[in-house]
């Protein structure tokens, strides 16, 4: 009898660990497709990405250029060399910051969760993808809510959350063919203890019979489309603590995908 429950219980622990190593596969699966379409993401954005570090470089050269001319003057204007000295440091500071930006999204590293405002994000990629907006002849709103509090994510997975939604907004406009581009990006809060963030576009909309798929692993309604971004948007909002959906809601008349998080009190009071 004791050889039998002995039996079980080592079966039984088999079981756990063949479940928590098979849990640890999934999970180092999903950061690789995550850091993958992060990479692919970058590729895309090629064009946005040169045009960000090409502004403060050429802020660089003008303000260099206009030093030395203060400097050769007969009598050097030094007051003009300090104020555009501190100009090209500024700027020398921006693109050092986008340099930094790219390569957090572009390398593997584990997530830190710190309080983020969830504006300030928004502000954060409409800047990265400002070139690309106008290249579609896309309008972009942003719909600030001053009252929201932070929340507890890890930046760089966040920003690629609001990066692939808004992508993907702009794909489904061009590819539409839209008249009028035009997209808003806002934040709310449905209670006190979450924010919210939505994605509102004038492109054809969802069908219905694609609702239930949107989030799925490989389910994708573009030719060349993956089927992978909608599912790690998911998959980095879940880790969150939040959730994603998506409707017909839009105020434009297109489609609507909007997350959720908790409140980065609230985030405190539950660990405590």
């Amino acid at each position: 009898m004791l050889l039998v429950i002995a039996g079980l219980v080592h079966s039984g622990m088999a079981i756990l660990v063949a479940r928590r190593h098979a849990e640890e596969a999934l999970r180092r699966a999903e950061a690789d497709f995550a850091h993958a379409a992060r990479i692919s993401m970058l590729g895309e954005l090629t064009a946005s990405i040169a045009h960000e570090l090409k502004q403060p470089l050429a802020a660089i050269s003008i303000n260099g250029q206009a030093g030395l001319r203060w400097l050769d003057r007969p009598e050097p204007n030094i007051a003009e060399v300090r104020e555009t000295t501190a100009h090209v440091l500024a700027e020398a500071r921006r693109a050092a910051d986008i340099i930094d930006h790219i390569r957090a999204m572009a390398i593997r590293r584990a997530p830190e969760q710190l309080p983020v405002s969830l504006d300030e994000l928004i502000e954060e990629s409409l800047t990265f993808l400002r070139p690309e907006l106008e290249a579609r002849g896309v309008i972009v709103f942003h719909e600030f809510t001053p009252e929201a509090p932070n929340v507890l994510a890890d930046r760089v997975q966040l920003q690629q959350v609001i990066v692939n939604l808004a992508v993907n907004a702009m794909q489904a406009m061009e590819q539409a063919d839209s008249p009028q581009r035009r997209m808003t990006i806002s934040t709310s809060m449905p209670n006190a203890a979450t924010v919210r963030c939505a994605i509102e576009d004038s492109g054809p909309g969802l069908m219905s019979d694609h609702m239930g798929h949107l989030f799925e692993r490989f389910f994708t309604t573009r030719e060349n489309g993956m089927g992978m971004g909608l599912a790690i948007c998911r998959s980095i909002i879940e880790a969150h603590d939040g959730w994603i959906a998506a409707d017909t809601g839009s105020a434009h008349g297109g489609a609507r995908f909007y997350f959720t998080l908790p409140a980065v009190d609230t985030c405190a009071s539950l660990s405590r």
